[in-house]
């Protein structure tokens, strides 16, 4: 085959050994060629010589010979029996944890295209398993590359030890040992393994026998390195007594997965009747579901092409009865126009009359007026800057100070002041002054709050409260001013809530309950208005964070539900869309933390699950944001947690935290030192450490929970004031001490590092400054769990003066400096 033979080549080092036979390097063509010597015990020569003929004779075709490794010569008739081949440049099959579920279908769907074609002139691989299979780089692509052909449990095998690539054989080949693969029982065998592969790849286990897997792993990992044989007897036995095939967690899942899903379900039927009858059948469901994809996608283009058209003809129609409307209109103007101006003629001469004598009269205003403009002309300077840019503003009102430059601000601010001492002297010249002079009020105070002149501005919004209560009665019958009155309100009371030295003080709160009680007059009187809800629903989360602060969290669910309820009646309707069903998800995801803290399991669950779900509508082209990625491990783990305390089952535990933590790792990676999202990948690691403890994969759980210790220290190095991440570090290290039960020395000194890191979260508590209350408190009264819960770990372990220490810390109140 192709120029290059077994008489041409010189046998090198031993690069591995198989479930049938070495593999060698070939000398002068390390890098491109390698040579399969096969024991005669562990294969059927005359089936192997049948299939590499066979191969021999397939017509080249390049889209499919990209996933086959190039075979140049073969010798099964006299030992050594061998094959010489390409020697593929990648890496074998994993898992691609990077990877997106479509990327996995499309490598899936070249298989089933590769082996289709083997399968269409007769040669069937016989032992497929991810051990055969290699990720490797074809035309500036990654995709799957198949090799060994013919080897495995197919034929007349005298021994073979498969090792795990059992797991992979149909259990109905496990039963017959290989032989009666004629018939078609050999294509069936490869379909139902193809199956298996594709579930592997999709889920990262088998789809049935889990239970007899992780024994048998157990066992390998307890042996001592003493090998453990498979019983296909007990295996089979549990794969056919458990035949149910579970995908997981499925919301979320597009039409054309769950299609795809069903084809793989075909192909791992345990009835070999049931199943495709070869690769060929396999291949044409999933070019069949393609063209009905491409069909369904082209009609609906069609259809979006012909309304877009409708469209254009109403438009255009409707503009030609505009323009005839028009003219007509113009047409019968222009004829009263001449009507009146031969009337009009008549009165120029009476006209000219009075404008000889008011010319006079306007002499005498044009001499007061050069007197006003010289004292207003800075400040309509000022005003025309500021007054211009209001359509612009920040939503505060009427405000709009958020593009001005420093000096427009301070002739605005100068022109404002002029505004309250006229009224003060009286000298405004307004009806309304009172009105005037806290909308003044108001306005000042948004433009010192953009200077920098805190203070001022604070004391200016709570001048210009007063001022809008006190005036608010006589304006009652006029509708347009009362709207006015309560959005200036509404934002006064945000923004004093801003403005005070701790934003989620009780001071703050309640001016936050305020300013949501005036948001909801406004609510009154328009309903629909984007704007006003989306300013109320926004206000409301802030108010709802400051509740859950205060341990508020019946009110913050209230809270968190009104305006999610409120958004969710424009979120069909809105210009920002997507805005709209951000905030949605981010007040259900709030609700979802207040509802576990008051104990309701079930609603924080289905509380998860929505924001869940209203994140999905905002997945892009390249998943999501890295906040949308926040929000949504955050869910994974709480409802991993929340089901916890249900006694789930731990494969669906295992699941939910490892969803959290393929979102986690790349941001981690990314940022390091963040330590939101450390925190959160500790716990998701820790807790993933815990269900291998509990399924006796010691080591397994030891190193992910080391793992999320050491991802949080990192963030740490950087942030070391970070309270919230020092606690964390604390309570995972408790959690790590489980791994030490029977080790009293080791346990003892993990427990001092422990309690070292609770000596860090009290010295940051220690500093009012760093923290302020009400979380201080909320933060102490985690912090003393810890130090009990430490003391008793030291005081068991022996080390009694570290426990009193523990104890004296966990009862003592954190001091203020």
């Amino acid at each position: 085959m192709n120029g290059i033979d077994l008489n041409s080549v010189e046998t090198g080092n031993i690069l591995g050994s198989g479930t049938c036979g070495d593999v060698f390097e070939v000398v002068g063509h390390e890098s491109t060629l390698l040579l399969k010597k096969y024991s005669s015990m562990a294969i059927d020569r005359r089936l192997m010589e049948r299939t590499y003929l066979r191969l021999e004779r397939i017509p080249v075709e390049e889209s499919i010979s990209e996933g086959l490794a190039q075979v140049y010569d073969f010798r099964f008739s006299s030992p050594p029996y061998c094959v010489l081949q390409e020697r593929i440049d990648g890496v074998l099959l994993e898992r691609p944890k990077s990877l997106k579920e479509p990327v996995v279908w499309n490598m899936i769907r070249q298989m089933a295209e590769t082996l289709g074609h083997l399968h269409k002139h007769g040669v069937v691989h016989g032992h497929l398993h991810p051990g055969n299979i290699f990720l490797a780089e074809r035309n500036n692509s990654l995709r799957p590359v198949l090799t060994d052909m013919g080897t495995g449990l197919v034929g007349d095998v005298h021994h073979i030890d498969l090792g795990p690539s059992t797991f992979f054989a149909a259990p109905d080949q496990l039963c017959d040992g290989g032989r009666g693969w004629d018939n078609g029982n050999m294509q069936r065998w490869e379909v139902y393994s193809f199956g298996l592969v594709a579930y592997w790849l999709l889920n990262g286990h088998l789809p049935r026998g889990t239970k007899y897997i992780k024994q048998w792993e157990h066992d390998c990992t307890s042996s001592g390195g003493r090998p453990v044989g498979i019983d296909f007897g007990a295996y089979v036995t549990e794969v056919y007594d458990c035949p149910n095939i579970s995908w997981g967690m499925s919301f979320g899942v597009s039409r054309e997965f769950k299609l795809y899903r069903e084809v793989i379900e075909q192909c791992l039927e345990l009835d070999p009747a049931k199943r495709p009858v070869d690769m060929r059948e396999v291949r044409n469901k999933f070019r069949g579901l393609q063209q009905q994809f491409a069909l369904e996608d082209a009609e609906d283009r069609v259809l979006k092409e012909k309304r877009k058209q409708r469209a254009k003809l109403f438009g255009a129609r409707a503009v030609a009865l505009l323009l005839g409307i028009s003219f007509l209109g113009a047409t019968y103007y222009l004829i009263d126009y001449l009507k009146k101006t031969y009337f009009f003629q008549n009165k120029v001469t009476e006209l000219d009359q009075v404008v000889l004598s008011q010319k006079a009269h306007i002499s005498h205003l044009d001499e007061r007026w050069a007197e006003t403009v010289t004292d207003l002309k800075s400040s309509r300077e000022a005003a025309d800057s500021f007054f211009q840019r209001m359509a612009q503003g920040d939503n505060a009102g009427g405000s709009g100070v958020a593009t001005l430059r420093k000096e427009d601000l301070e002739k605005s601010r100068d022109y404002y002041v002029k505004i309250l001492e006229d009224v003060e002297k009286g000298e405004s010249g307004s009806e309304d002054s009172a009105l005037e002079k806290a909308r003044a009020l108001h306005s000042l105070a948004h433009i010192e709050k953009r200077i920098g002149l805190r203070d001022k501005a604070e004391s200016h919004f709570i001048a210009a409260i007063t001022t809008f209560r006190e005036v608010s009665a006589r304006y009652q019958k006029r509708q347009d001013v009362v709207y006015d009155i309560h959005m200036r309100l509404a934002d006064s009371f945000e923004n004093v809530s801003s403005l005070l030295d701790n934003p989620i003080s009780h001071e703050s709160m309640m001016a936050l309950e305020k300013a949501v009680e005036h948001f909801d007059r406004l609510i009154e009187f328009k309903p629909n208005s984007e704007e006003v809800v989306t300013r109320l629903a926004g206000t409301t989360f802030k108010l709802g964070k400051a509740y859950e602060a205060h341990r508020k969290y019946r009110d913050a669910i209230q809270a968190y539900s009104k305006s999610a309820e409120l958004a969710s009646a424009l979120r069909d309707t809105a210009a920002n869309k997507e805005e709209i069903v951000e905030l949605i998800g981010k007040l259900q995801f709030r609700a979802a933390f207040s509802l576990r803290e008051t104990g309701s399991t079930e609603e924080a669950i289905n509380a998860h699950v929505a924001a869940m779900e209203t994140l999905e509508e905002l997945r892009g082209v390249n998943g999501f944001s890295a906040l949308q990625s926040i929000q949504l491990a955050s869910s994974y783990l709480e409802l991993g947690e929340l089901f916890a305390q249900m006694e789930a089952e731990p494969e669906d535990l295992d699941q939910l935290y490892n969803e959290g933590l393929r979102l986690l790792s790349p941001l981690n990676t990314e940022s390091p030192e963040d330590v939101e999202v450390a925190v959160l990948l500790c716990r998701s690691l820790v807790h993933l450490g815990e269900l291998e403890r509990n399924e006796a994969r010691w080591s397994a759980g030891y190193r992910l929970s080391v793992q999320g210790i050491e991802a949080l220290k990192e963030a740490l190095a950087a942030q070391p004031d970070h309270v919230a991440g020092t606690l964390a570090l604390a309570e995972a290290r408790l959690s790590h001490l489980e791994f030490m039960d029977g080790d009293d020395e080791a346990g003892l000194k993990l427990a001092l590092l422990g309690v070292e890191t609770a000596d860090a979260a009290y010295s940051i508590l220690e500093n009012e400054s760093v923290i302020a209350e009400p979380l201080r408190s909320k933060w102490k009264e985690r912090l003393g769990k810890v130090f009990r819960a430490y003391g008793d770990i030291c005081q068991e372990l022996g080390d009694a003066s570290i426990a009193n220490r523990c104890f004296e810390r966990a009862s003592l109140k954190v001091s203020s400096r």
